[in-house]
């Protein structure tokens, strides 16, 4: 029957946007989990090799009076709110 074909392939169309979204929102929620995984990696480990990040540097710089707030903010790169 012509209406039953109907709603099987409608039902189908559904459900394959319904995969595809749920596809995308775990394609989301890996990249991001991987990237602060990747993140917290090379914190520890640069840390442990007493590296810091431009923004640490800033960060220290304004602490110290030798560079400006405004001036500090323009430069960093992760944060600029939290200089």
């Amino acid at each position: 029957n012509k209406r039953q074909i109907y709603i099987t392939v409608k039902k189908s169309l559904v459900n394959q946007r319904e995969v595809r979204r749920d596809t995308q929102s775990f394609s989301q929620a890996l990249r991001s989990m991987v990237s602060d995984s990747l993140q917290a990696a090379v914190t520890q480990t640069s840390s442990s090799l007493q590296m810091q990040t431009l923004d640490q540097c800033l960060n220290a710089l304004v602490e110290e009076g030798l560079v400006t707030l405004e001036a500090a903010r323009e430069e960093a790169v992760f944060s600029p709110k939290k200089i």
